[in-house]
């Protein structure tokens, strides 16, 4: 055998044996590609799922924060509610309490029908008026030290608000006139 058919020998045994392996790569090569395309469609619908999740998320995000907003808006509202109750109260307190004190002095200086007073010692120096008589009341302002004998004012009969006058050294005492109540 001569050298040029040696060589054309080796030349065709190569070609053959190059395309069988091109073969065997191509086939392989036809079914990796297959297989990433398959892949890839895999992942095409993942990330279409995942981008349909994603704006689901976000427009419930959106949602969420929307309604925190709200709350946040009306938690707002609802502290500046409080402050402003906080100063009522405060403000109905300290009427309360004036109440209470003008309630408590009230009681302290009305006289109580049927009861003798020595000014200075039970009762306080002043002006005092009933709410309202019968006909039949007797009141009457006494030197203070006699035993309520020395008159120095008196009524009986007086009918509807009547109004007596008591300063320092003087006794004071009513029947059938109801409470009196210091106005001055």
């Amino acid at each position: 055998m001569s050298k040029t058919a040696v060589a054309l020998l080796v030349a065709s045994a190569a070609a053959v044996t190059g395309w069988v392996a091109f073969g065997v790569t191509a086939s392989d090569l036809s079914e990796a590609l297959f297989a990433a395309n398959k892949s890839q469609t895999t992942a095409e619908g993942r990330i279409e799922t995942l981008q349909s999740n994603s704006a689901s998320l976000e427009r419930d995000l959106d949602e969420m924060t929307q309604a925190r907003n709200v709350f946040k808006n009306a938690s707002d509202d609802v502290a500046a509610l409080e402050e402003s109750v906080a100063e009522r109260e405060l403000a109905v307190t300290g009427r309360e309490e004036a109440i209470t004190a003008k309630e408590t002095r009230i009681q302290a200086t009305t006289l109580k029908d049927g009861t003798y007073y020595t000014v200075g010692v039970s009762m306080e120096a002043g002006t005092y008026q009933t709410t309202s008589t019968s006909g039949r009341c007797y009141w009457k302002i006494t030197k203070s030290g006699t035993n309520y004998d020395d008159i120095v004012e008196n009524d009986l009969g007086g009918i509807g608000v009547l109004t007596v006058s008591v300063s320092g050294g003087q006794d004071f005492q009513s029947s059938s006139c109801g409470d009196w109540a210091k106005i001055g």
